[in-house]
């Protein structure tokens, strides 16, 4: 107890496991995951997916834990059963049958190979090794995956309730990978990679969430270091009223710039509308007298409507259509920190549930103070406790029903709007090799 408690030992992997235990724990998660409500699976790793990984990001160079794989060990596998050679052995099966292939490749322990002469070699899956140890790869079930062509870009992605998640891929028309990097639920989440046509890496980001990243690659001392410095990567803190705030940017920073009007509806987005009654929100809004607008055009603030007619609204707006709202919201590029972000400047509402276009609008970062009373619960997004955090991490997606300055005519659906916003993000993220 005392060793497995040991501060050096924490985050790293469990050596001593055999490979049944390994198998079990997967189980286990699974089974947990099911309880949840939730969509992954977890497995061990075939020696494919192992060999991938390095690939794509480069061997771990410091190989002092070896890894179970659920591959079984034959031979002459390579040649007769193709790479991923999986024979699920019996009890009373010879031992032969349960050997798994052991992948070297970790950290932890120092570690020589007992047999040089091949690249893998094998365990008992019944038996443990304190050099051994195990990983685990999570795969989504049920994936809808599809792939769509912008210009010279092909695009593979997949959505789950109405949501980017899972692995994102863009290629370029040579076939070469240009963009490598995973979603979850909207979120980006651990390390995007994007590559030149070349196949060169340009660039490497380990995100946390759409907000917070770290640069990986480029290592070297980078021209913009100083400018870096000035202006750290965004931090989620909450101020005095709950909320926190928004990251001042130049206008001089402001490198691209799109602006959006989203359709937020309980068909879009249904963990949302089950958790906050809108009704409720807007009543909120009418007791701090908060300003409204007509909507007008595309949403704009130019005619506020009158205080004799908000006392009128106070007494009908129970009426209004709640099934569905309007975000009219910023996307831009910010040079200074070298990152994209989106901002809420209005959220409008329709009166009826047959009109086009909603009716009245409310200045968003007027009322973050309101949004913050509305308790809010996000699986894998703990920071979100609120209607306010749900916003202002981009949790929702909506569906894009126009997008202002778009130039690309060919672009015409929804989707291909917002993975195109995607496409031309991690363009900018090559121009500046950041």
């Amino acid at each position: 107890d005392e060793i497995l408690a040991s501060s050096e030992l924490q985050g790293k992997p469990m050596p001593g496991v055999s490979w049944a235990v390994a198998r079990n724990y997967c189980s286990w998660l699974n089974a947990l995951s099911k309880r949840k409500g939730n969509n992954e699976q977890y497995a061990l790793p075939l020696l494919s997916q192992l060999l991938a990984y390095d690939e794509v990001y480069g061997q771990n160079q410091m190989n002092e834990l070896e890894s179970w794989t659920l591959n079984t060990y034959d031979e002459l596998s390579f040649e007769f059963f193709g790479l991923d050679y999986v024979y699920e052995a019996q009890r009373d099966d010879p031992p032969s049958l349960k050997r798994r292939t052991v992948y070297n490749g970790s950290y932890h322990m120092n570690y020589v190979s007992h047999d040089h002469s091949k690249m893998f070699h094998y365990e008992y899956q019944d038996s443990s090794s304190r050099y051994v140890g195990f990983k685990i790869v999570k795969n989504e079930k049920k994936a809808d995956y599809q792939t769509i062509q912008l210009g010279e870009t092909s695009v593979h992605f997949n959505l789950r309730n109405n949501h980017l998640n899972g692995v994102y891929r863009e290629r370029y028309a040579n076939g070469n990978l240009k963009t490598l990097g995973s979603f979850a639920n909207g979120q980006r989440k651990g390390v995007w990679s994007v590559w030149g046509e070349n196949g060169v890496l340009k660039v490497q980001r380990n995100y946390e969430q759409n907000k917070v990243f770290e640069f990986m690659y480029p290592f070297a001392s980078h021209p913009y270091q100083d400018i870096y410095d000035q202006y750290p990567i965004a931090v989620f803190k909450r101020n005095k009223q709950g909320f926190s705030p928004y990251v001042y940017v130049e206008e001089r920073a402001i490198f691209y710039s799109k602006r959006n009007w989203r359709q937020v509806s309980q068909e879009n987005e249904v963990d949302l509308f089950k958790q906050v009654d809108f009704k409720a929100v807007v009543a909120e809004l009418f007791k701090i007298d908060a300003k409204w607008y007509l909507y007008g055009y595309s949403g704009d603030f130019k005619n506020e409507v009158s205080v004799d007619s908000i006392q009128s609204l106070k007494k009908s707006f129970e009426t209004w259509d709640f099934s569905r709202f309007e975000f009219k919201e910023d996307l831009f590029f910010d040079v200074d920190r070298l990152s994209s972000d989106s901002r809420q400047i209005a959220i409008s509402f329709y009166r009826n549930s047959t009109d086009q276009s909603p009716t009245y609008t409310a200045y968003l970062p007027a009322i973050r103070s309101v949004l913050v009373k509305f308790k809010m619960e996000v699986p894998h997004l703990s920071e979100i406790e609120n209607l306010d955090d749900y916003f202002f991490l981009h949790a929702y997606r909506g569906n894009i029903v126009q997008v202002s300055s778009y130039n690309d005519k060919t672009v015409k659906t929804d989707l291909e709007m917002e993975i195109g916003m995607l496409v031309d993000e991690h363009n900018i993220w090559m121009l500046f090799n950041r």
